[in-house]
């Protein structure tokens, strides 16, 4: 971080320590520039209220481009009366370097779960929030006027009634402690698609200092296709044993 202060009337920028003249000895008159033309622009708004924080590019010795926060601070002297505009200076190239970074690995992610057709979501019990990605909201047909809070609300509703006590206890237990993950196998209301098979995992990852638990986050996956192929499967089964034993009853009478 690098000190500059701001004579009010002529718009001076000085130095106020050395790391500044170290750092900027070779583009002062430049940075004197940009911040004389922030102070003109803004000083009324910096008067009402007291600082103002602000980015803007410094050009280095080099001809490289190096984005800078800038804070403006605004001071009157209850003795003189007299004003004092002083401006902070910070290197913000990591910050932005992290803030790329993780906006594309939040970008890698999202097209993961868009492959990958699951949904993903994250709870917090306790302030009673329940946040849901688009693929979430896609596979249960969730109305864009419904939050997904709004939708945790009406849980008993969307659970289909002969499994709403198993999946119940299955979140209560993980929300407990009992169990580290939560997987589960069951049917939920998917708008006007009726009941679809979902295979839902959760796990806590935060409790508080009484071990309450703060977050729970996990994945929802539309397993529709799969259960009914093991529906068709198992008749397949069963009717093939049918046959089989109507074939050994036939035989066994001859």
């Amino acid at each position: 971080m690098s000190c500059f202060a701001i004579d009010q009337f002529d718009q001076h920028v000085a130095l106020v320590d050395a790391e500044s003249a170290l750092t900027y000895r070779y583009q002062i008159r430049l940075l004197e520039m940009v911040l004389r033309s922030l102070l003109l622009g803004m000083c009324d708004r910096i008067r009402q209220e007291g600082n103002l924080r602000i980015e803007a590019e410094q050009l280095t010795k080099d001809g490289r481009r190096v984005p800078t926060e800038v804070a403006l601070y605004y001071r009157q002297s209850p003795e003189t009366g007299a004003e004092h505009f002083v401006a902070f200076v910070v290197d913000i190239s990591e910050r932005r370097r992290q803030e790329a970074s993780l906006q594309e690995s939040e970008q890698r992610f999202r097209y993961a779960m868009e492959a990958t057709q699951e949904g993903v979501w994250d709870w917090l019990p306790l302030e009673h929030l329940f946040y849901a990605s688009p693929g979430f909201r896609r596979l249960l047909d969730i109305p864009d006027t419904v939050s997904e809070s709004e939708w945790l609300e009406t849980w008993d509703d969307q659970v289909h009634p002969a499994d709403l006590e198993t999946a119940s206890i299955d979140a209560f237990r993980t929300l407990n402690g009992e169990v580290d993950l939560w997987n589960r196998e069951f049917r939920l209301r998917a708008g006007d698609d009726g009941d679809r098979w979902m295979r839902v995992c959760g796990r806590g990852v935060e409790r508080n200092e009484t071990d309450e638990p703060m977050r729970v986050v996990g994945t929802l996956e539309d397993i529709t296709e799969r259960k009914q192929a093991e529906a068709r499967l198992l008749l397949a089964k069963e009717a093939a044993e049918e046959a089989n034993q109507a074939k050994n009853l036939f035989l066994a009478h001859m």
